[in-house]
């Protein structure tokens, strides 16, 4: 004689029902680790012991379960509609379901609405603790107010003055940057279309070289070269 199937027992009882309830209720398939999941806010069921429970509903035909693949579904054994107290089965239709549907969605919507309006009041300030809001306020209303006070008696003209100077001097100090830079990239720019550099070499390289030249006559000549190089930049400046 083949055994008997296992039955719940007392202690898994509970989680049998919870389970079997729950897929009931949402009248839809699930896999295991969505009901662990999904449960586990409010009963805090173990992976093994939701399979086990699983498992003897299973056997005890109260639910079915299919593989697909390496996962297995649960779902609730097909349920009668039951419909609330003095609607009949033949006027529901699918435009009245749609309807309600409608409806249901405006409602959660207004319910939404709702709650944000009462949260917002209760993030409001309690009434017998108004005054001492209102009081911290002026405070800190007398206090900025003694601040601009001492900022106005102690202003000193001079300091203006000295800010204004400050940004004239910055000013004609980034346009005599911006001047010296652009000479030198003309400069460099003359130096390359020489030819005194060599194929591949960088002009820091250049440098470094002449920097190293024992030749004192080498040196002077480059010394020369720049030079000239230098007058011709300032004469086509003053000339334009």
């Amino acid at each position: 004689m083949p055994p008997k199937k296992k039955a719940c027992l007392k202690q898994d009882g509970d989680v049998c029902g919870v389970i079997q309830a729950y897929l009931e209720k949402q009248y839809k398939p699930f896999a295991i680790n969505d009901i662990v999941s999904n449960l586990q806010k409010d009963y805090k069921f173990s992976k093994p012991v939701v399979l086990k429970a699983l498992d003897t509903l299973v056997d005890e035909g109260r639910i079915v379960s299919k593989p697909f693949g390496k996962v297995t579904i649960y779902c609730c054994k097909e349920q009668d509609l039951e419909l609330p107290k003095g609607v009949d089965v033949n006027k529901v239709t699918y435009d009245l379901i749609s309807e309600l549907r409608e409806e249901l969605r405006l409602l959660e919507k207004e319910k939404s609405t709702l709650l944000e309006k009462k949260n917002a009041l209760f993030s409001e300030p309690e009434n017998d603790k108004l005054l001492d809001v209102l009081a911290t306020l002026r405070e800190s209303e007398r206090d900025i107010d003694a601040k601009l006070d001492d900022l106005e008696r102690n202003w000193d003209p001079t300091n203006q003055k000295e800010i204004n100077e400050l940004k004239n001097l910055e000013k004609n100090l980034k346009k005599d940057l911006a001047s010296r830079k652009k000479l030198i990239n003309d400069l460099l720019a003359i130096i390359k279309e020489s030819g005194l550099l060599k194929k591949g070499e960088t002009m820091a390289e250049l440098l470094v070289c002449v920097m190293e030249i024992k030749s004192i006559f080498y040196l002077s000549l480059f010394i020369l070269i720049s030079l000239f190089f230098i007058d011709r930049i300032l004469t086509k400046q003053n000339f334009i």
